[in-house]
């Protein structure tokens, strides 16, 4: 983003090409930990076969937009494209949940500002519009987040196993908005067409 052109545009393909390379050499054991305190442990890499499928995925899909953007996404854009796909991977790997949330919101901000770049009164309207809604998602998992470390852990495990919790409909509310599910989905229609 703040790079001179000459270096942006090769870079907008390299990096998301050097998170597949980085992506291509991760084993079925990898894992980043780190201890915030004795007690709170952040995994903020988790590798199975899930992750995999989904990190390659995304990692295909940086890169062709690394390709794609570099020639007609805004300076901003094209940075905070990268940012958004790099915090999605995050939320993709993280083992545990505060490190989920963390990349959640990241990625919330992120794409909240490639819907912004045109800088027009429309693209500020429909991204005003997209990160209220994505503010109430992401306090949602918050909420659902601390029911669910102050009963369970801060592991992630498959929450489908408690239907009856309340914090399984917190977060399922969360799954609902970023996946525009009716009625949760005003905000889709309005932030598409604003960015590139």
């Amino acid at each position: 983003m703040l790079l001179p052109r000459p270096c942006r545009r090769p870079l907008s393909v390299v990096a998301p090409a050097c998170a597949f390379w980085a992506f291509l050499q991760m084993g079925p054991d990898s894992s980043l930990v780190y201890e915030l305190t004795p007690y709170i442990r952040m995994q903020f890499i988790h590798f199975d076969s899930i992750a995999y499928a989904f990190t390659l995925v995304f990692c295909a899909i940086a890169l062709l937009n690394g390709i794609y953007g570099e020639g007609i996404q805004h300076r901003h854009e094209c940075g905070m494209s990268m940012i958004y796909a790099g915090s999605v991977m995050g939320v993709i790997l993280a083992g545990d949940l505060i490190s989920l949330i963390i990349f959640w919101e990241i990625s919330a901000f992120a794409s909240m500002y490639v819907v912004y770049c045109k800088h027009d009164m429309a693209s500020e309207r429909a991204s005003f519009r997209y990160i209220l809604v994505h503010a109430f998602g992401g306090n949602m998992l918050l909420a659902g987040v601390i029911a669910y470390i102050f009963h369970y852990g801060n592991e992630i495990a498959n929450i489908a196993d408690h239907t009856g919790e309340p914090f399984f409909w917190l977060m399922a509310v969360v799954v609902a908005v970023n996946a525009a599910i009716p009625p949760l989905h005003s905000w889709l229609p309005d932030a598409y067409p604003e960015s590139s």
